[in-house]
Formats: structure tokens, C-alpha cells, sequence
């Protein structure tokens, strides 16, 4: 039941690549009429705001009310996971920020949401 040191240490280092992803689509240059600033890294904002609403309102539903409540955080949740794909996309949109560094902030997202899920694959394999 758990993580055992490798799947702790594989996670964190699948989390630490995402976010280098967001961090060089910051720093690199990808455009010569565009240049780079930290406007990508708005999405590691995302990253962890996301699973807030979920905590908040817990996993058990016992009630309609509480019901309720959980499909807003789970509402809430998806939005904001959603938002982190958006924003980069909107930003290249307006020439805020190169298309590249949009691609790079997406592939950041991309590994971070999906060391996430895959964690929760694994957990769910282990029971």
C-alpha cells in the first residue's frame, strides 16, 4: 500500500521535469519579434491551486448538500486543470509570449497532470 522510495523518487523527478519545462518556456527564446519574460510561469499557479477544492470539501458525500459540494470542487478542479492549458495558449494568441514557449508551458502541464494521474493509477493498482 503506498510508495515505495523508487515511485516517490520517479514522481518527484517527473514533477521537477515538468516544471523545467515551464521554467525554460520563460527563458528561451523561440521567437525573434517576441521576447522571452516569466508570463508562463502563471501556470505552475495552476498546478497549485488545482487540488484545493477537492481537499477542501473532502472525498465522502454523505449528504445531498455534501454531494453538492463535491461536485463543485470536482467542477472547480477541472476548470482550473483546464486553465493551465488555456492560459499559455491565450497568451501566444496575443503575442504575449512566442509559440514556442506556448508549447513548451503546454508539455510542462502535460507531464505535471500526468504524474498526477499516474500516481493515482498507481495507487489504485497497489490496493
Amino acid at each position: 500500500m503506498g510508495f515505495s522510495s523508487k515511485a516517490i523518487v520517479g514522481l518527484a523527478g517527473a514533477v521537477a521535469i515538468g516544471i523545467l519545462f515551464n521554467v525554460l518556456a520563460c527563458i528561451i527564446k523561440t521567437d525573434d519579434h517576441i521576447k522571452p519574460n516569466w508570463w508562463p510561469i502563471l501556470t505552475v499557479l495552476t498546478y497549485c491551486l488545482a487540488p484545493f477544492p477537492i481537499i477542501l470539501t473532502g472525498a465522502n458525500a454523505s449528504s445531498d448538500i455534501a454531494q453538492m459540494w463535491q461536485n463543485w470542487s470536482f467542477f472547480t478542479s477541472g476548470w482550473l486543470v483546464l486553465t493551465s492549458f488555456g492560459i499559455p495558449v491565450v497568451m501566444a494568441i496575443g503575442k504575449l509570449i512566442a509559440s514556442g514557449n506556448c508549447a513548451l508551458s503546454v508539455v510542462g502541464s502535460v507531464v505535471c497532470y500526468g504524474t498526477a494521474v499516474g500516481s493515482m493509477w498507481y495507487i489504485k493498482k497497489t490496493e
